[in-house]
């Protein structure tokens, strides 16, 4: 599974960022991604250690690099990481390559492991196994921030999706979907302990697409919480290891 992902991203690499996030919605996904990765990465101690694991072009370390003493970005793709030298640069920036299965650092290494738009790429078994390797990483009390694809908002929209899909000559998806719960449950198997679960951006967004675009970003902020959160795209999960 590594080895295919590897090679998607290999070619894919130098027009990820435009394919995700240059579209109108794409842009606003990315901004309120980023205002909430900011509303939770404010707490964070001056001399916090950060991992951004499976950094990709950067998308997190626009955000991560304002944030601790040290910041290591971490991919398993030799050119997602080239592309993110591109763009961000730094005396606490480290690059390194990794499998997440497989991370190649010690136990209890970082204050922070964020990871996004990556665990849905993989069956639930494997977000475990991943979510376990985070988790070893992390010092205790440390805080794992990762999102995962929302299965009540792809219920909702499904026809419509694959209808989009076709239309744009997409590849086809077998992204894994999940619910707040059921992931907490899990986690709580790993000595994780749910903080916050997030909503981040949501297709029900297109309909409000005439208006000004800080005034969808104020109607996409209200999908970050209940009751609209179920209806969100992606859900930001905040969990912190056990002491």
């Amino acid at each position: 599974m590594s080895k295919q992902w590897q090679a998607f991203y290999q070619t894919e690499a130098k027009c990820y960022n435009a394919q995700r996030y240059h579209s109108w919605y794409g842009a606003l996904f990315a901004r309120l991604h980023h205002n909430f990765l900011r509303e939770v990465m404010s707490g964070c101690a001056k001399d916090a250690s950060i991992l951004d694991l499976a950094c990709g072009t950067g998308h997190n370390l626009a955000v991560l690099l304002d944030y601790g003493r040290l910041v290591v970005a971490c991919d398993l793709t030799s050119a997602m990481v080239q592309e993110a030298i591109k763009q961000y640069k730094g005396e606490k920036l480290v690059y390194t390559l990794g499998n997440a299965l497989q991370l190649p650092f010690p136990d209890n290494t970082f204050d922070v492991v964020a990871s996004s738009r990556f665990l849905h790429l993989f069956p639930e078994s494997q977000q475990q196994l991943c979510v376990r390797e985070m988790n070893r990483i992390l010092k205790p009390g440390g805080l794992l921030i990762v999102d995962f694809y929302n299965r009540y908002q792809w219920l909702f929209l499904s026809p419509f999706i694959a209808l989009y899909r076709a239309i744009k000559c997409k590849r086809p998806t077998e992204d894994t979907l999940n619910t707040i719960f059921k992931v907490k449950r899990w986690m709580a198997k790993q000595d994780l302990t749910m903080k916050r679960a997030i909503g981040v951006g949501s297709y029900f967004l297109i309909l409000a697409r005439f208006l000004p675009d800080d005034s969808v970003f104020r109607l996409g902020r209200l999908f970050g919480r209940p009751p609209f959160r179920i209806l969100s795209e992606q859900f930001i999960v905040v969990a912190q290891k056990r002491l």
